[in-house]
């Protein structure tokens, strides 16, 4: 199921691109599994989704909790913050991208989703 797109406030030259909004409010690991592997562009920076980790069902809970992991290129860090990402079939995401580590290759962020 896609989430609903909503409209965003920033002004147009401040998108990346022309792509709808994706409220991550009703996304769910369901949305995001088809595109793993693929890449997510934030400005000038490419992450790729890793891998999507669904958690236990919580009772009275709207969603079951998910987390997503993306890869970066070594030479460039991402701090802690919320980030729009852009990917051609889901559309633009304002996500909380998390540092969680590095391997020789790349750096690792997270998004957790309750």
């Amino acid at each position: 199921m896609r989430p609903r797109a909503k409209q965003d406030n920033y002004p147009q030259q401040e998108r990346l691109t022309s792509l709808s909004v994706v409220d991550l409010a009703s996304a769910s690991a369901e949305y995001f599994e088809p595109l793993v592997g693929r890449q997510f562009h934030a400005g000038d920076l490419t992450l790729r989704l890793a891998s999507v980790t669904r958690g236990e069902p919580q009772p009275g809970q709207p969603r079951t909790p998910f987390r997503l992991v993306f890869t970066g290129p070594r030479d460039r860090f991402l701090p802690q913050g919320t980030v729009r990402l852009a990917e051609e079939t889901a559309g633009e995401l304002d996500i909380f991208l998390v540092p969680i580590g590095m391997t020789n290759e790349v750096f690792e962020y997270e998004a957790v989703f309750g």
